[in-house]
């Protein structure tokens, strides 16, 4: 349970794969997608390079006025170069505080 109307934030981030060497980078086409309640979720995505290489990518969903009381179903889904990886789906209730 979390306390509707209180702000949270949800985020995920890539770095290369360790041990792949000096010319490792995040692929562009690696990212991560949300849903809440069927809906997509606009997300701020923040890429660190060096050099002309992707080194980290960060993607932040922001919820800064919360929820409303309910129960609200989240999806996510994370690609790797474009192909989907992995997959969650979880239903949070949100409460009058």
């Amino acid at each position: 349970m979390f306390a509707a109307g209180a702000p949270f934030w949800i985020g995920y981030g890539f770095v290369p794969e360790s041990g792949v060497g000096d010319q490792a980078m995040v692929h562009r086409d690696t990212g991560f997608e949300l849903l809440v309640d069927g809906e997509t979720v606009p997300l701020h995505t923040d890429v660190k390079v060096e050099g002309d290489r992707a080194v980290r990518k960060f993607t932040v969903a922001d919820f800064p006025q919360g929820l409303p009381p309910g129960w609200h179903r989240f999806a996510g889904r994370w690609f790797d170069g474009g192909v989907l990886a992995l997959t969650s789906d979880r239903s949070v209730e949100f409460v009058e505080r």
